[in-house]
């Protein structure tokens, strides 16, 4: 079974939210924070409000939560 995190990423000075999911959200979060996003990067930095953690039989159900 895999574990799935489900997560709010913001920046209220530039009043941006970006959700995302990840299998591994550490990493996510510093890919984000070094610009390798095209579509965070204008908004770096990005800080985590929300984080969700799921148990997934299947990738298809992260995709609907």
């Amino acid at each position: 079974m895999k574990f799935y995190y489900i997560y709010v990423l913001h920046n209220l000075l530039k009043k941006f939210i970006y959700i995302g999911y990840s299998e591994d959200l550490k990493q996510r979060i510093i890919t984000y924070n070094k610009g390798e996003n095209i579509s965070t990067k204008p908004y770096i930095p990005l800080l985590p409000t929300i984080i969700i953690f799921l148990y997934i039989k299947i990738y298809k159900i992260a995709l609907n939560k």
